[in-house]
């Protein structure tokens, strides 16, 4: 059986996240899919994608490692989301590979840690916030902070 004949035609949302209308927009398209059940999206030549918003169903996924994995399928229109040369995140790991690098990853993230770098992260926030105030109402969040 294809994939398109198990997905129910009426839960599809055709929509490029790529697109300059989503972009424009997408602080409302997150809005309504945060109150909506999972459904798929499929853009120009993609395959469907999974959406989940909600809390209750974005926790079942994140619980559910037999049936949601978060190594990215390999099948046709994987590139748009292999942005940096193929690497392997943390966040693209299951199982023991994901175990043995969170192992690794976690004393730089430990709550004594965190606690000495409190003091410049919040000169960093304030610093960000007097910009925001000295230049105007206005600021592009995303051109301005964004990593």
């Amino acid at each position: 059986m294809s994939l398109s004949t198990q997905i129910d035609a009426d839960n599809v949302v055709e929509l490029d996240p790529g697109s300059a209308a989503f972009k424009a927009n997408a602080h409302r398209y997150m809005a309504e899919w945060a109150r909506r059940r999972p459904f798929y999206m499929v853009g120009p030549g993609q395959r469907p994608q999974l959406v989940v918003g909600r809390y209750a169903d974005v926790r079942q996924v994140f619980s559910d490692t037999e049936t949601f994995a978060s190594e990215m399928p390999r099948g046709p229109g994987w590139e748009q989301f292999n942005k940096i040369m193929d690497a392997h995140f943390v966040t693209q790991m299951d199982g023991e590979q994901h175990a043995r690098v969170r192992r690794l990853l976690m004393p730089a993230f430990s709550s004594r840690r965190i606690a000495q770098l409190e003091e410049s992260i919040g000169r960093i926030v304030d610093g960000m916030l007097d910009s925001i105030e000295a230049n105007g109402p206005e600021f592009d969040g995303m051109q301005d902070y964004g990593a």
